[in-house]
């Protein structure tokens, strides 16, 4: 299963919304954004994990690392804030 995502800012924090399979391997391809993300000036970084389907073991480490990595708050969030909507397009990487 493919993975895609999105980033976008709600209220100062930054989203990177994730859909798809949230796999070790996806991890390895969206690792880079989860950095560039982390040196952004963002207090706040929040995995939006609403469109994720399917995940493994690396897939629910990625967030705890990320937040260590940063060593500031990471939230994960199951729907997009406003909406109940779970169909929002996302960008295919």
């Amino acid at each position: 299963m493919r993975l895609s995502w999105s980033t976008y800012e709600v209220h100062g924090a930054c989203v990177l919304a994730l859909a798809g399979g949230l796999c070790a391997e996806a991890v390895l391809m969206v690792d880079p954004e989860v950095a560039r993300l982390l040196a952004g000036d963002r207090s706040v970084l929040v995995i939006d994990l609403a469109e994720v389907q399917a995940c493994d073991s690396a897939g629910v480490e990625m967030p705890v690392g990320a937040a260590r990595a940063g060593q500031r708050h990471v939230w994960g969030r199951r729907e997009r804030p406003g909406t109940t909507d779970r169909s929002a397009a996302t960008h295919a990487r």
